[in-house]
């Protein structure tokens, strides 16, 4: 444990966006102390640690918002399972073709009021999303994050959308598409469902195709249609997605920036130069975080944010597990986090300086034209994965 707390500091210990060692980004997932029983807290890390942004943060909390505002930006996090009756998802959402309302197949075993993700045609949800969003925004939030932004694109490929605004919807935008349709009054959920009317494999997978388009379609129109709304209001609020390993498709694109997850296998110069020749033609803010329990990979990861002036996030409540166990999560020990912040809260790279016997000692140095030049040695052991010591060298 010690060495991943020790990992996820080093993160923390610089934001790579204009080389600004000042600016320092952490990821708390929830507005710590959750509970009675909590014994972490965001805000007094916060403080200790003179972090000036945190980055997405479920949370409605009017005074821990207003209470944390006073020492750091934050972004505010919103998904498409926007409750549209108390705590509860029952209207406007995403239906199979038997008209039950569905989960995300990663969600199936998650125990929560509101699993159901909302469909972007229905009136309802359009609604409800527009008005969580200016909730989030009233409440002091410098930014966004909207968390599977795909959604009616991406609930296609697990049996969705077939309600009544998709289907007269689907109906309208394949009387436009060319499309010689079997019957008039073409409903394609009663098409899919009387097997006797299905008597061309060719039209069918003409239809699959057409009904993908008409729901990514229908996403890019609802996510411009409130982008273009929130920023009339608030121009100067940024918005970002979760775009997986730093992808820039169409619906990510209507976002300001993106924070993503990668995979140890991204961690080379090409895959980072090609990622940053992207946002700087799109022009797009990107944001990296890296799940992983080997030390040396983070080393890399460090290294590379830093080259390419990327953002890196500190995943101080960060999920690395499957399902949604508590020992999926991980924290930093904020003693130790403290100490090292405190000698390296300056510019600083990772160096690899020897290996023997399957021990490496890494260097985390301070630029040579400051002031502060003290080192960090960590003594890593690639036996079982775990830092075995750790000092600071003045």
């Amino acid at each position: 444990m010690k060495y991943l707390n020790l990992i996820y500091f080093c993160m923390l210990c610089f934001s790579v966006i204009g080389q600004n060692s000042e600016e320092l980004v952490l990821s708390s997932r929830f507005l710590h102390p959750i509970n009675s029983k909590d014994t972490l807290n965001t805000i007094n890390l916060v403080k200790k640690l003179g972090v000036k942004k945190v980055d997405w943060l479920y949370s409605d909390s009017e005074s821990g918002l207003k209470e944390l505002s006073k020492y750091a930006r934050f972004s505010l996090a919103m998904n498409p399972q926007v409750p549209d009756s108390g705590q509860f998802t029952i209207k406007g959402r995403v239906q199979d073709i038997n008209g039950n309302k569905l989960k995300a197949p990663w969600m199936s075993k998650w125990k929560m009021n509101n699993p159901y993700w909302g469909c972007v045609n229905s009136p309802v949800f359009q609604e409800v999303f527009k008005k969580r969003a200016q909730v989030l925004i009233s409440l002091g939030a410098y930014g966004l994050v909207v968390d599977d932004a795909r959604m009616n694109d991406q609930a296609v490929e697990w049996g969705g959308c077939f309600c009544e605004y998709c289907m007269d919807g689907f109906t309208n935008f394949l009387s436009t598409s060319g499309v010689n349709l079997p019957y008039l009054n073409f409903n394609y959920k009663a098409y899919l469902k009387d097997m006797n009317k299905v008597d061309s494999v060719y039209l069918l997978a003409e239809l699959k195709m057409q009904f993908k388009k008409f729901q990514h379609e229908s996403v890019v129109k609802f996510i411009s249609n409130w982008r273009d709304e929130i920023k009339s209001q608030w121009p100067d609020i940024k918005l970002f997605t979760n775009n997986y390993l730093g992808r820039w498709t169409e619906i990510y694109s209507l976002f300001d920036g993106g924070i993503a997850e990668i995979r140890n296998k991204d961690l080379t110069d090409s895959f980072f130069l090609q990622k940053r020749s992207t946002c700087d033609s799109l022009k797009k803010e990107q944001t990296f975080t890296l799940a992983s329990d080997n030390f040396l990979d983070y080393i890399n990861f460090f290294n590379l944010c830093k080259k390419y002036h990327f953002n890196a996030v500190a995943p101080w409540d960060v999920f690395v597990g499957k399902g949604k166990e508590s020992n999926s999560r991980y924290f930093i020990e904020d003693d130790l986090l403290e100490v090292i912040f405190s000698n390296f809260k300056n510019d600083c790279t990772w160096q690899i300086d020897s290996t023997e016997n399957l021990i490496v000692k890494a260097t985390l140095s301070a630029r040579k034209n400051r002031r502060n030049t003290n080192k960090l040695i960590v003594y890593f052991s690639s036996i079982n994965n775990e830092i075995k010591h750790f000092e600071i060298i003045k």
